[in-house]
């Protein structure tokens, strides 16, 4: 076997007893082996996960960044309304789109991607718009993301 550019040492495994070595070569998985403490590449990087669960990274399918961070906006009866009359809560947090800027969903969308990543998150499907009364140059379109491409925002 090549060596793998990344070795994680000591992790749990969904379905598997014990502790486990995956290992990465080119971006791919190249060896799940049980954990031993003889096992370690000559090169690359190796992370003791110490216990903790190593998984497949998340997918966030459908993600509106229009409204990440505004609850202080639509106030607290849009949140409680979620729990009752989905289509009035919708129209209720609709509100917060009067104003909104490009610029103004980047600022709170970016640290919610980025804790998104934190988390596990490698891939969303966004949606981002502005002003649905006003098509155009103001509203930003469904955006894909995954660390390691180029965001198409």
């Amino acid at each position: 076997m090549d060596t793998p550019d990344l070795l994680i040492r000591n992790a749990a495994l969904c379905g598997r007893p014990g502790r486990w070595s995956p290992a990465a070569t080119g971006g791919l998985i190249s060896l799940v082996a049980e954990d031993d403490p003889g096992l370690a590449p000559a090169t690359g990087v190796t992370l003791d996960a110490d216990g903790a669960l190593v998984t497949e990274p998340f997918v966030d399918a459908h993600l509106h960044l229009r409204k990440v961070h505004t609850l202080d906006r639509a106030g607290p009866a849009a949140l409680s309304q979620y729990t009752g009359a989905a289509m009035s809560a919708i129209e209720t947090a609709a509100t917060v789109k009067t104003g909104q800027t490009a610029e103004s969903v980047l600022e709170r969308a970016r640290p919610v991607l980025l804790e998104s990543v934190r988390q596990g998150v490698r891939a969303v499907q966004a949606f981002a718009d502005i002003e649905s009364r006003r098509r155009g140059s103001s509203a930003c379109p469904p955006t894909a993301w995954s660390p390691g491409l180029p965001p198409t925002w």
